[in-house]
């Protein structure tokens, strides 16, 4: 209970001393290197709903998917890490988040990123598509299902959940997961 406790305190000190803009001008403006202090910011908004609005604000959301599309491989996987803290639970930010050209991007990294990165943007899009039709349709558009699919087929179980929730209320979507080859590896993981 202390480490949490000691954690939560270091992450109100770092705001409270002032932190959040030079992350946010190093995201803006800095070298490439520096941009994966993106991780930083996802930290910082980790089960934090009021840091998290503060993330939003000092930063603004288009640098870190800016950094998602044109970042390193690393700076890719900070960037959707710190999305994903900002999205989980956040209804209206995971509307902006979509807004501001997450998808496609998200969607990639699904297809060509790391494992990590693989499992971070699964992560990301289960947040987006949890509770919403409409992000789960303009996923499902952005091209996530099959790439999804595959990562199912490869035993990451994460993905049945944003596979599900895109499934849910729309028999077109999940008629599309099922010819995209879903079924036997839900099978399995039942």
């Amino acid at each position: 209970m202390h480490a949490a406790n000691s954690e939560e305190d270091r992450c109100v000190k770092i705001v409270k001393e002032g932190a959040l803009q030079p992350l946010a001008l190093l995201l803006k403006e800095g070298a490439e290197k520096a941009k994966e202090w993106a991780l930083a910011l996802g930290s910082l908004a980790f089960k934090s709903e009021h840091r998290s609005a503060q993330i939003v604000k000092a930063v603004a959301l288009q640098p870190l998917v800016t950094l998602l599309k044109e970042g390193s491989d690393y700076a890719k996987e900070c960037a959707a890490c710190a999305l994903g803290n900002l999205t989980a639970r956040r209804e209206e930010r995971s509307a902006q988040i979509v807004k501001a050209g997450a998808l496609q991007p998200l969607v990639a990294l699904l297809k060509e990123g790391s494992e990590g990165a693989k499992a971070v943007a699964t992560g990301v899009l289960m947040h987006l598509s949890h509770n919403s039709d409409q992000r789960s349709a303009q996923i499902a558009e952005a091209g996530a299902l099959q790439p999804l699919v595959s990562l199912l087929k490869e035993g990451k179980g994460q993905a049945a959940f944003v596979l599900g929730n895109l499934a849910f209320n729309s028999e077109e979507r999940s008629a599309q997961i099922v010819d995209a080859g879903a079924l036997p590896p839900l099978l399995k993981e039942v």
